[in-house]
């Protein structure tokens, strides 16, 4: 049986001079209210501005409806909100509220809508080394690399005398017969293994990997260049690398000890040292 409804307005007591007001008819109406403040942080950041601008678009300008820049935010607005699937998109491309975090209310073009699709998101992350007949939008990769180490010390005044950094690898469960999966025995499912960096609560690092892949060997070369850029700013700053037993690994170690950035690893237990 359809449940009855009124779609009447309620009056209320006026307060303040105001009239006070309860109806049921709001019409398009959203549940992500809280993306409003994650607009708020990234307009003063500027992350999505300098996320794209890491890009270079190839594209005709006569036919582009998104500039890169309003991709970038859409996306990233949708992964701070839990949408990790481009397929969200179709419907939050309507969503009046999204829309509005990400800067855009109505298309440019009668029969577009406010924000892209799936499809013209997946062109941007499809961004390879060169561009091809279905991706115009191309990445450089050296530029993402440094922009998060950027952003890190841009937050500081003043270069500390001494920062914490934190290498780790964890799982990324895979579902299905994806490309490049690989069964880790540590995590015990199919899975791909990331590798992060991290200073206190900054991301300096993300580097998506297979499982198959050894993190200690290859953390040296993310090391290498988060250094480099931190002491091309902060040349007395003293850097500590730390990270579990995965991380003790000879190349590493003898990196640091060659460019005076002191390590703390783990030591994984074996006979040798219980004799």
């Amino acid at each position: 049986m359809q449940t009855e409804c009124s779609a009447g307005a309620y009056e209320f007591p006026a307060s303040c001079g105001r009239r006070v007001v309860a109806r049921f008819d709001g019409g398009r109406m959203s549940s992500d209210g809280g993306v409003i403040l994650v607009k708020q942080a990234d307009d003063i950041l500027g992350l999505s501005r300098r996320f794209a601008a890491c890009f270079r678009d190839k594209r005709h300008p006569g036919f582009v409806e998104y500039r890169v820049e309003d991709l970038v935010r859409q996306r990233i607005m949708g992964l701070a909100l839990g949408y990790e699937d481009l397929n969200d998109h179709d419907a939050l491309r309507h969503d009046l509220i999204f829309g509005l975090a990400s800067g855009r209310l109505s298309g440019g073009r009668a029969n577009c809508a406010a924000l892209a699709g799936k499809s013209t998101l997946n062109r941007l992350e499809r961004s390879g080394q060169q561009a091809d007949r279905y991706c115009r939008i191309i990445a450089d990769h050296e530029a993402l690399a440094t922009l998060f180490v950027t952003l890190f010390l841009d937050q500081h005044e003043h270069a500390p005398a001494r920062i914490v950094l934190d290498v780790d690898a964890t799982d990324d469960r895979i579902h299905g017969h994806q490309e490049g999966r690989a069964f880790h025995g540590y995590y015990g499912h199919n899975c791909y293994l990331p590798l992060y960096v991290f200073c206190g609560d900054h991301l300096l690092s993300a580097t998506l990997r297979t499982a198959d892949r050894n993190p200690g060997k290859e953390a040296l070369a993310d090391i290498r260049r988060i250094v480099e850029q931190i002491r091309s700013r902060w040349p007395r700053v003293r850097i500590l690398v730390r990270g579990d037993s995965g991380f003790a690994r000879d190349s590493l170690m003898t990196w640091c000890e060659d460019n005076h950035v002191d390590f703390l690893f783990g030591l994984a237990g074996n006979t040798r040292l219980y004799d």
